[in-house]
């Protein structure tokens, strides 16, 4: 999903609690973030590349840190409003590329630290639910093979 849609969904849903999930090791069920998460850092990635068949990709991703307190028992849940409010803030000091993806970090101790790509939105009445879906590695020349029907072409 493009920073831009997100960054939309949240603004047109601001009373609405705002809920991730992201996949369990077996990647077929979800487990929801507990609602003391926070968002600690929006980051400008910029990826300069070389593929293992020699050419360069150059593009930009945005990355939202979301970090559990382990030590927070109870709070009132985050709502969508509350985290447009920390992309403005951080729109004034650095401009958000709204054209990137829209990628998510997180790792609570008990997992490795994964960036995640944005699934699915589901709005409901009262929340906003973000299921966050795995990125998995590719070899880019493969994949452009593929879709060009010319396996001959691929590195791999």
């Amino acid at each position: 999903m493009k920073t831009k849609k997100f960054l939309q969904i949240l603004k047109e849903n601001p009373n609405k609690t705002l809920e991730f999930e992201y996949p369990t090791s077996d990647l077929l069920h979800f487990q929801l973030l507990p609602p003391t998460y926070h968002i600690t850092e929006v980051k400008n990635h910029k990826i300069d590349s070389v593929d293992c068949g020699g050419r360069m990709h150059r593009f930009n991703e945005t990355v939202t840190q979301l970090w559990v307190n382990e030590e927070e028992k109870l709070r009132r849940p985050w709502t969508a409003g509350k985290a447009f409010s920390i992309y403005q803030k951080v729109d004034k000091v650095r401009t958000i590329d709204q054209a990137t993806d829209m990628l998510f970090e997180y790792g609570p101790k008990s997992l490795q630290r994964i960036i995640y790509s944005v699934g699915n939105v589901i709005i409901q009445n009262q929340s906003v639910k973000v299921q966050l879906s795995n990125l998995p590695t590719m070899c880019k020349p493969r994949e452009e093979a593929k879709r060009a029907s010319n396996m001959a072409a691929a590195c791999c």
